[in-house]
């Protein structure tokens, strides 16, 4: 996972940064400087490199069901997985971020779940108040990433839940790992759910959110 100090959120149309020891509070943001922006867009999806090869770059916006004369088209490649991961931007927030953030690199918001090595069955998350991003692995291999709406525990415990089943980890051990804001009360209710089923849950790199 990259550097703390060197990612930004956009969600919720607010950039934010990572409050924590090494900060960006207590480095006050250069916009000259280069960042990881994660960007926040429901409009995303994994397609295998075999078949992203074949894909004439004027049909991309069909995958995402987005007008290619309002929005970009961002594309990242994942090794671990062998595929692309493609992303749209609408265009007047593309070049937003490009005039106030020049020598940063854009991602979309769910590589921040995606770049660590997988060794084992696990199921990771992101919440915030108004969207879950979950991803699934099992043995070894990535089998979803997506992103929900959601309003409260209730739609976090059935998103997460709907995962587990579709990945099929259901009737495995497994990992639950929770990136970003630490929330107990979800922590304890999938344990009370899942038992002995669920190897370990804990808290990889929590963060503290600040808006700038």
């Amino acid at each position: 996972m990259s550097n703390l100090n060197d990612i930004l959120f956009l969600f919720d149309d607010n950039i934010y940064y990572v409050e924590k020891e090494n900060s960006l509070k207590s480095n006050p943001i250069k916009k000259e400087n280069s960042y990881n922006i994660h960007v926040d867009t429901s409009s995303f999806t994994l397609i295998p490199e075999q078949i992203f090869k074949n894909i004439n770059p004027s049909e991309i916006h069909t995958f995402l069901g987005r007008d290619d004369n309002e929005y970009s088209f961002q594309e990242y490649f994942l090794p671990k997985e062998n595929a692309y991961l493609i992303w749209a931007i609408e265009k007047n927030q593309l070049q937003n971020l490009e005039s106030h953030y020049p020598a940063s690199d854009l991602l979309h918001f769910s590589s921040f779940l995606l770049n660590d090595n997988h060794y084992k069955n696990e199921v990771r998350f992101f919440k915030t108040a108004s969207f879950i991003y979950i991803s699934a692995i099992k043995n070894q291999k990535l089998q979803l990433v997506n992103r929900f709406k959601i309003e409260g525990l209730d739609d976090v415990l059935y998103y997460v839940l709907s995962v587990i089943k579709e990945s099929d980890l259901i009737n495995q051990s497994f990992d639950i790992i929770e990136i970003g804001m630490i929330d107990r009360e979800i922590e304890s209710k999938l344990k009370s759910i899942f038992g002995s089923k669920l190897a370990e849950f804990y808290h990889q790199k929590p963060l503290k959110l600040k808006p700038l």
